[in-house]
């Protein structure tokens, strides 16, 4: 039932990308592909009489409770957020462009500082937007694909992109990916590609046909939820 950030201290590759999330164990590198990455989870579990704690800094909860006349808890009300509500503003703050234009510098070199919401309004529509681009990234989400395999080859020999297509061999390829899906990059990788070239020499089979083409639409919903949150942040 828990959830976490995955994010990194530095980015080198500089392009303040270094966000995910996940409910599972990640890869040293998962959350940027040059360094080690850090994983916060949304609670902290302890025996006795605490049980499951949100992990949050107390400073900066009060904070928010105070700026927006809201208290923080498990138990949800009509003046109450909870946990997940402030987790999903802040992971919808990490991925909006403006915010990553503007402390780029700063991302590039240390953890991220969140600024606080400005108000109700933006704290709920923001941290809306933070629950889908979550639930999106888990794959915890339907989509209607909008893309799709063409080809009798499952075999994965030489990749390349080129028209909205995706080459996996000179035969077979995935129709109906955006030039944008196919370049979007998170934490230093470009998913649609890497995905592929780790399965290099490997015939794809169903499963993977509809993950592939699962996640691609996933970062298509993506694009978009970013240009709304730009909106919501300004």
């Amino acid at each position: 039932s828990n959830i976490a950030l995955v994010t990194a201290r530095s980015n080198k590759a500089g392009n303040s990308t270094h966000f995910f999330v996940s409910r599972n164990i990640v890869e040293y590198k998962c959350g940027e592909r040059t360094t080690n990455s850090s994983v916060f989870p949304l609670f902290q579990y302890e025996t006795g009489a605490f049980g499951e704690k949100p992990n949050f800094n107390y400073d900066y909860l009060k904070e928010v409770e105070s700026k927006l006349g809201i208290c923080v808890s498990s138990n949800k009300g009509n003046e109450t957020a909870t946990p997940w509500d402030l987790f999903a503003y802040i992971y919808a703050v990490l991925y909006t462009p403006s915010f990553r234009e503007e402390y780029k510098d700063f991302l590039n070199r240390d953890f991220p500082i969140v600024p606080y919401p400005r108000d109700k309004k933006q704290f709920w529509s923001m941290s809306k937007i933070g629950d889908k681009l979550i639930r999106i990234h888990l794959l915890e989400e339907e989509f209607i694909p909008k893309a799709s395999f063409c080809g009798n080859d499952y075999n994965i020999q030489k990749i390349e992109y080129n028209s909205k297509r995706v080459y996996i061999n000179k035969s077979s390829y995935f129709d109906g990916i955006e030039q944008a899906v196919w370049e979007y990059i998170v934490g230093g990788y470009q998913p649609c590609h890497r995905w592929l070239k780790e399965r290099k020499g490997l015939a794809l089979t169903e499963d993977d046909i509809c993950h592939y083409v699962q996640f691609c639409e996933s970062i298509s919903e993506t694009l978009a939820l970013m240009d709304e949150l730009d909106c919501e942040y300004k």
